[in-house]
């Protein structure tokens, strides 16, 4: 525990241990948060600041040397995590006191005597509540600091930290956050347990099976005393791998039960304005008008059976019986590990999912060929050529094929591929459109432009990102795929064809590529910007005759060239007025594929 009381001039005084040596601390940016500040908060919400300015060095029996601890202006304290554990302390009385002292705090936060970043830091370092034994005052230490010294010690990190902390504290709505502490403050206080571990295997370790009935990974993970690591606790949050407080105080009443189980459940189906709700209430039973467990444990059974429902099951009686709570970690362990080994090895299924689409697409063509007459058959030289790009435009590699011979379409072919198996699975993982046609891009451009200001704000310098925000907003994680300009004119040679137009893909440029593998995933996934070269094609088509039908037998590239290399730039030139647009913009709709 980073929380130590020591002697210090012949008095014992409590400080905050913050595991370094004095020659270490002095150069440590520690020393920027020993100028946060503190609150007390009084019965009758009176909040007063305090500074924790004094330092000293004491020495570690446990490391044996000397360790700077930050002296607090106050000794009779207890950590909230500790109260709520402590087995002196009836349950009822203590979980009543956790509520009354986490009410001071969020009224205090309420009425504006801290703000919003000091509260959230607060709930993301649990060791910074304290509870004053003497005035049953509630302390909170600058949660910077503490967090801070908590991370400087692993072990404590693990067991006082961690467990009780939203993962996503930083981005959750804070009433997420609060409900997060307040639930798993609550969970411990009326089992004496944290209500997550960080064992490897689901719900190891957590004295829910009789050895005799463990399979042999858990009674190895025990006989071995793996103890995990912060990851692996964090994961086992998202997770949900904890019992049900229904199983262990089957008395609670069931109201209690649901709210804390919601609260710990980080999948529940919540809207943030319901999520204030179920921290006041749970906070509503520090009256003692409001029971909190059964005289007898009630008849009515609630049956759900997943750790992340809002009520653990209830019994007729006392005990829930080991049996039920062998039967709900056996299933509970089968879907989160069947859950994680998709996680796991998600590259690897999609791949096979992807080769298996291509097999699918190919055999499928096979039998077209073998029992249908060509695609073609009818069909003018002309209409032929016509009829492979429209298919190159929207992505029907199997026209492309059915339209070519001798790998005449090669070049677009293995493109098409990787685009079409790329859009199916997104469009069926994400359930929306992938890739816009130039000409609908250009219609979601003209509709941006509708919405800008006609005159921005003086001083308003932000207008061309605003507009390129809401462009990509309006994509919706979408890029673009197309032609434009589509023209084909008869050439010299007979049944030959010049063929020329503007090629969207979504792809990025290999200097694009090379930057971006030395990005953050963070910076990857802001959506500032979306893979996307339009391109100067034009080739020269010759058209062949088998079976009495015409096929493209060749195709010659004339031009590749790189009109714009990149989203930022395309939707830079949309912004320019019409007659300046680069041509490739200026078409009319008809001619877009």
């Amino acid at each position: 525990m980073i929380l130590q009381t020591y002697l210090l001039h012949n008095k014992p005084c409590c400080c905050l241990t913050a595991g370094m040596e004095p020659r270490i601390f002095a150069q440590s940016t520690i020393t920027q948060y020993l100028h946060d500040t503190g609150f007390r908060i009084s019965t009758g919400n009176s909040v007063q600041p305090f500074y924790l300015n004094e330092t000293a060095a004491f020495f570690n029996a446990e490391k044996k040397r000397e360790e700077m601890g930050i002296i607090f202006p106050f000794t009779d304290v207890q950590p909230l995590i500790s109260f709520a554990a402590d087995p002196n302390t009836d349950r009822g009385d203590a979980v009543r006191e956790l509520y009354r002292l986490f009410t001071m705090l969020l009224d205090a936060h309420t009425a504006g005597a801290m703000s919003d970043p000091f509260f959230r830091t607060a709930m993301a370092a649990p060791l910074c509540l304290l509870r004053d034994t003497a005035s049953h005052d509630l302390i909170i230490l600058p949660p910077r600091l503490v967090q801070r010294c908590t991370l400087a010690a692993p072990k404590t990190a693990l067991t006082h930290h961690y467990p009780y902390m939203h993962p996503d504290g930083e981005r959750t709505p804070l009433p997420r956050a609060a409900y997060f502490l307040l639930s798993a403050l609550s969970y411990r206080c009326l089992t004496a347990k944290a209500p997550f571990n960080a064992a490897a295997i689901p719900f190891a370790d957590m004295d829910g099976e009789h050895p005799e009935k463990q399979d042999t990974k858990v009674q190895q993970h025990k006989k071995e005393g793996t103890s995990g690591t912060a990851e692996q606790l964090v994961q086992n949050i998202r997770d949900g791998v904890y019992i049900p407080i229904g199983f262990r105080c089957p008395k609670l009443v069931k109201e209690v039960q649901a709210l804390i189980n919601e609260g710990l459940a980080l999948t529940t189906q919540q809207t943030t304005q319901t999520i204030p709700s179920g921290c006041e209430q749970l906070c509503a039973y520090r009256s003692t008008a409001s029971p909190l467990f059964y005289t007898d444990i009630p008849h009515a059974a609630d049956t759900s059976n997943t750790a992340n429902s809002a009520a653990a099951p209830a019994t007729s009686t006392e005990q829930v019986s080991q049996k039920q709570l062998t039967a709900f970690i056996q299933t509970e362990r089968k879907r989160i590990n069947r859950k994680r080994f998709l996680a796991r090895n998600a590259g690897k299924l999609t791949a096979a999912a992807a080769g298996i689409i291509i097999l699918i697409a190919a055999a499928i063509g096979i039998i077209r060929t073998l029992n249908k007459p060509p695609e073609t058959a009818g069909l003018s030289p002309e209409a032929v050529v016509q009829g492979f790009y429209t298919a190159v435009g929207v992505l029907d590699q199997a026209r492309v094929t059915a339209y070519t011979k001798n790998k005449a379409g090669s070049e677009y072919e293995g493109l098409l591929v990787h685009l079409f198996v790329t859009s199916k699975m997104r469009e069926a993982y994400e359930r929306k459109k992938i890739y816009y046609n130039p000409h609908e891009f250009l219609e979601i451009c003209t509709a941006v432009h509708s919405q800008q200001h006609v005159q921005p704000p003086a001083g308003a310098d932000t207008e061309p990102e605003r507009y390129k925000t809401a462009v990509i907003a309006a994509l919706n994680g979408g890029s673009i795929y197309g032609l434009s300009q589509l023209a084909i004119s008869p050439a010299a040679d007979e049944n030959s064809f010049d063929v020329s137009f503007y090629y969207w893909v979504p792809l990025f440029s290999s200097e694009k590529t090379a930057a971006l593998m030395d990005e953050s995933e963070e910076f990857l996934t802001a959506r500032s910007f979306f893979p996307l070269q339009v391109l100067q094609y034009r080739d020269r088509v010759h058209v062949i005759q088998a079976a009495g039908s015409f096929f493209i037998g060749k195709i010659e590239p004339v031009e590749r060239t790189v009109l714009v290399e990149s989203s930022t730039a395309l939707i830079e030139q949309t912004q320019l007025p019409r007659e300046q647009q680069p041509e490739y913009l200026r078409a009319s709709s008809k001619n877009y594929t």
